[in-house]
């Protein structure tokens, strides 16, 4: 995770006050390498204090060795009352993953934990497999961050719309919020045809019409 740590850290404390502060009753986190660092060894609640002392422990964080997931996921499933987890991580466990899948499996049997995984690079279809089954397996979602350019056009899409259907062309994407996205976008764009279709036939019709019969009104709908 070394190259993307700085990143990391950035990102945790913009949640840290952007979506826990306001919107979770209680929460902690933990980092897993060579071994288990916890900031809190229970569910805290989240006030201003809190939520400050947590982004000085994310300060500190550093990135060496394994990836223990077995290890944090059994501690973080042992919170009480925990209702979502979000695991984040940059490659393969050190840990057989099907072990991994058995196990969480085992202990989603006595909690309604949703996982929600996120994928810190390009760290391999193996990797993102696991982590995908990882999150399906528990009702999660999983994240897979795309290139800036990428967002440009998504972004692009969003605000400004667009006027022809395989204009631009999006990639077929790992994560499933953007591969969600990207559906409902593949959706518009047929609505789109065939609205623009369905206009261009109306055209033409009141058009000839028009024309067969010259004393007739003729009606044309709004260009789309």
């Amino acid at each position: 995770m070394g190259p993307y740590l700085q990143q990391v850290k950035t990102e945790l404390i913009l949640l840290i006050w952007e979506q826990l502060r306001k919107h979770c009753d209680s929460f902690s986190l933990l980092s897993f390498a060579e071994d288990l660092r916890l900031w809190r060894d229970t569910l805290v609640e989240t006030t201003d204090a809190a939520c400050h002392e947590a982004m000085q422990w994310v300060t500190q964080l550093c990135a060496q060795g394994s990836t223990s997931i077995l290890q944090a996921l059994q501690k973080a499933f042992s919170f009480h009352n925990v209702e979502g987890l979000y695991l984040l991580t940059d490659g393969k466990p050190d840990t057989s993953c099907s072990l991994i899948l058995s196990e969480v499996r085992r202990l989603t049997e006595k909690s309604n934990v949703k996982m929600h995984t996120i994928s810190l690079n390009g760290s391999g279809r193996a990797a993102a497999d696991f982590l995908r089954n990882l999150a399906t397996l528990t009702g999660g979602r999983y994240h897979c961050p795309v290139d800036e350019d990428t967002l440009l056009k998504i972004h692009g899409l969003l605000t400004k719309g667009f006027v022809d259907e395989r204009d631009p062309l999006l990639p077929l994407f790992e994560g499933d919020d953007l591969r969600k996205l990207a559906q409902e976008i593949t959706k518009a764009r047929s609505f789109l045809w065939k609205a623009q279709s369905f206009s261009h036939k109306i055209v033409t019709h009141w058009e000839a019409l028009h024309q067969a019969l010259p004393g007739t009104p003729c009606l044309v709908p709004s260009a789309w």
